[in-house]
């Protein structure tokens, strides 16, 4: 059961639960790609594909840089 701020769940209960850890999805991010890189980090199922795409930690890192870098250049 996942526990909500109406159950009493505040900030503080969240980070000693261990589910806040003051850290930015690109730093979890990194730090996945350090410890886990060609471990599977998403698979994408659609209907219009034979088969799931499944990117490894380091493969999405790569694709999060080449998009982070993309939208850079566009201001």
């Amino acid at each position: 059961m996942v526990a909500t701020a109406k159950q009493g769940m505040s900030q503080n209960n969240f980070r000693e639960a261990g589910y806040w850890l003051d850290k930015a999805v690109d730093q979890l991010l990194s730090e996945a790609i350090a410890r886990t890189p060609d471990k599977i980090s998403i698979i994408a199922d659609r209907a219009d594909r034979e088969q799931a795409l499944r990117l490894t930690y380091r493969e999405l890192g790569s694709l999060v840089d080449r998009a982070g870098s993309a939208s850079c250049s566009m201001f």
